[in-house]
């Protein structure tokens, strides 16, 4: 998932583990923590105190709590292994907020890679990583994925 879409994938990966059907990897790219961390970012005045203590209140339904549901499927294990795609010059989600979400899936004990693209930004990420863009998926898919060898076996 990228951005909003990454948000959405942690969101479904927990809902899948905790129906025992979660998927086998998790690609992210450009995710943000929260909607509330993001919000200061898109909308400055929203930096200030008084509007801050504004966004407790029950406004949004879902606050994407990206940080807080990656950090609980690590905990219990159901985290699967996670591809970190991370444009570096995002003028959105700042890319920090990206190692933030590796550093929560690493401390899990889950097989994480995270993949910089330093002339990244938040919607063209995917052409400028060029080549090893596309490596990048193509590795994480090809340690998850079971060859017809494996399946034969099973």
């Amino acid at each position: 998932g990228q951005s909003l879409g990454g948000a959405v994938a942690i969101g479904l990966t927990r809902k899948l583990a905790a129906a025992g059907k979660a998927p086998g990897a998790l690609v992210l790219e450009n995710t943000f923590l929260s909607t509330r961390s993001m919000a200061g970012q898109v909308f400055l005045p929203l930096r200030l105190p008084i509007v801050k203590e504004l966004l407790r209140l029950p406004v949004v339904r879902d606050t994407w709590e990206s940080q807080r549901r990656l950090s609980e499927l690590a905990q219990h294990n159901l985290l699967p292994p996670v591809l970190f795609l991370s444009g570096q010059k995002d003028e959105l989600v700042p890319a920090e907020q990206m190692a933030q979400l590796f550093a929560i899936a690493r401390r899990g004990g889950v097989k994480a890679v995270f993949h910089k693209v330093e002339d990244g930004k938040h919607n063209d990420t995917w052409c400028v990583g060029g080549e090893d863009y596309y490596m990048a998926i193509r590795d994480l898919l090809t340690r998850v994925i079971p060859t017809p060898e494996a399946v034969q076996k099973l």
